[in-house]
């Protein structure tokens, strides 16, 4: 087989040609891998889950002929205050009391209009029903915005800004399953809604847990991916909990929701739509006389994340209402740019999940 490298040198015109020949014995090699390898030949082989006939991610046969075992998260709920598991809640627990029916009526809004669909992936792990002990890795990505079914085993198309170029997800977790218990750590990606329209942010140091429910046949796959007919996987997560910290620039990348800034409910700060979420947290608001959103500082930091100056806690500073500089742990006035990107507030959410087919993009 021959194939041929062109490098044209436009301001001379000058065209030059290498022509290289793939050597019979690189070819055998690749015959010999297919031999021992057969994923990907349209044909369930031994040790195989599935086989569609490629060695794509994300259309329900993973690239190593294996169940894509993904979830939605179908309740998410914030929380506002601490537990034994999350210790530490700035963005819960801002929220007061006369305000926490409207976000919370705004995210649980989101999820079940399909405007907010948060996915999990389980790849590795050696029983698919969950009810072993072992350990896997636990994937997050965002599902674009549908209008369409919503429940058990339900078709959901991955978005491209959570995905590799190869359609596998760009953040993922180390987790473990023991006892019908599942455990994970690390960064997630997620979205919330706090009246306006969702965002997508991250949760850096991020733990979780969940337990595990009852396993059943996967529903809604095609018979072109030759599932073994045998296969059950757990088809729902409960008692779900999620803690982690979300960066400030997470939150300056939120508008604030237009209850705030007008209406019965606007904030006596006087924010407008040139305000970002960012900028009510640190500064607070009011109705009237009655406190809805305690003003509050950043609590955590993103270890992923450049430090500013000498580092954490940071402190930011506000002209009228808007978040415009920051200072370090010394009280030096350091980068803004650099801060938001480090600073970070946490945060807690509760959740259920159930089982989906999830789609990659076409890109």
């Amino acid at each position: 087989m021959k194939t041929a490298l062109k490098l044209v040198a436009a301001s001379t015109g000058i065209l030059f040609s290498l022509i290289a020949c793939t050597a019979p014995t690189e070819e055998l090699a690749q015959d010999e891998a297919a031999a021992t390898d057969p994923c990907g030949n349209g044909t369930r082989d031994p040790g195989e889950q599935c086989d569609d006939g490629n060695r794509g991610n994300l259309d329900g046969c993973s690239s190593t002929c294996q169940f894509e075992q993904t979830h939605r998260m179908n309740s998410i709920s914030m929380m506002f205050n601490t537990d034994a598991f999350c210790t530490a809640n700035a963005v819960g627990g801002a929220i007061k009391s006369v305000a926490q029916g409207q976000i919370g009526d705004a995210l649980s809004g989101a999820i079940s209009d399909g405007s907010i669909s948060v996915l999990l992936g389980a790849k590795g792990l050696a029983d698919p029903t969950g009810a072993g002990t072992g350990n896997f890795t636990m994937s997050s990505f965002m599902g674009a915005p549908t209008s369409a079914g919503l429940g058990l085993d339900a078709v959901f198309t991955a978005s491209e800004s959570s995905l590799n170029p190869d359609l596998t997800p760009l953040v993922s977790m180390t987790a473990s399953v023991a006892n019908g218990q599942v455990s994970a750590t690390g960064n997630v990606a997620f979205s919330m809604s706090l009246g306006a329209a969702p965002v997508d942010i991250s949760l850096s140091g991020a733990k979780t847990k969940a337990t595990v429910g009852a396993a059943s046949a996967p529903g809604g796959i095609p018979a072109s991916m030759k599932l073994d007919p045998a296969l059950k996987t757990f088809a729902t997560l409960t008692n779900g909990q999620m803690c982690g910290n979300i960066s400030a620039a997470s939150l300056a990348a939120v508008p604030v929701p237009a209850e705030l800034t007008s209406g019965s409910t606007s904030c006596s700060q006087g924010y407008t739509t040139a305000n970002s979420m960012l900028d009510v947290i640190v500064g607070g608001c009011r109705v009237f006389i009655v406190s809805a959103l305690a003003a509050t500082q950043p609590d955590k930091a993103d270890p992923t994340a450049p430090v500013a100056g000498a580092g954490a806690p940071y402190k930011l500073t506000q002209s009228g209402n808007k978040v415009t500089g920051c200072k370090d742990k010394n009280n030096a006035s350091v980068s803004l740019d650099t801060c938001l990107k480090s600073a970070a507030f946490s945060a807690g959410f509760k959740f259920t999940s159930q089982r989906a087919n999830v789609r990659g993009t076409s890109e």
